[in-house]
C-alpha cells in the first residue's frame, strides 16, 4: 500500500478533498490536517502499513515526512483503491468517517499519550495541551473511542 493508495481511498470516501490538499488556505489546511490523524489513528489502531514516524505538534500527532510526501504527490492521477492489504478499512470507516477535524486532533492526541505511557492516558494532561477544546469534549471523544474500542 502506497500513501497515495490510501489518499485515493479517503478521498473516494469523501473523508477529504484530495483536490484541495495543496492550496493556501483554511479548507486546504483542514485537508492536510485531517490526512495527518488519518494516517496516524489507522497506523495505530486499523493496522495500515505505511510507517510514518510522528511526534507531538500543535495541532496533536504529526509526521514532518507525511507532510513531505504528500506535498511531492502528483494527484492529479489518484486511482480508487478498493482493496487496501491489511487495513481494516470497514473499521476504520465506522469509527472516524464524518468526525470533524477537532475530534481527530482530540482523538490523536489521547492515542499519542496511550502509546507514549503504555497506559490510559491523565485526561487533566489532554485538557492541558489542548485548551482550545474544553474539558466535556475531550471526555466525549474520549467515551466514543472507549465505545469503538479503539482505546
Amino acid at each position: 500500500m502506497t500513501l497515495l493508495d490510501f489518499l485515493g481511498f479517503l478521498s473516494k470516501e469523501e473523508m477529504i478533498d484530495i483536490g484541495n490538499l495543496k492550496t493556501d488556505s483554511d479548507y486546504g489546511f483542514e485537508n492536510r490536517l485531517k490526512i495527518q490523524k488519518y494516517v496516524y489513528l489507522a497506523m495505530e489502531c486499523y493496522d495500515l502499513d505505511l510507517n510514518y514516524p510522528y511526534s507531538v505538534h500543535l495541532f496533536g500527532p504529526y509526521s514532518r515526512k507525511l507532510s513531505k510526501d504528500y506535498y511531492d504527490l502528483n494527484t492529479n492521477n489518484v486511482a480508487i483503491v478498493t482493496n487496501l492489504p491489511a487495513f481494516k478499512k470497514d473499521e476504520f470507516l465506522l469509527a472516524l468517517k464524518g468526525k470533524s477535524s477537532g475530534w481527530l486532533e482530540v482523538a490523536g492526541m489521547i492515542i499519542f499519550e496511550t502509546n507514549r505511557h503504555k497506559s490510559m492516558p491523565e485526561l487533566e494532561y489532554i485538557y492541558w495541551v489542548k485548551p482550545s477544546y474544553s474539558p466535556e469534549f475531550i471526555d466525549s471523544v474520549y467515551v466514543d473511542m472507549c465505545n469503538l474500542n479503539i482505546v
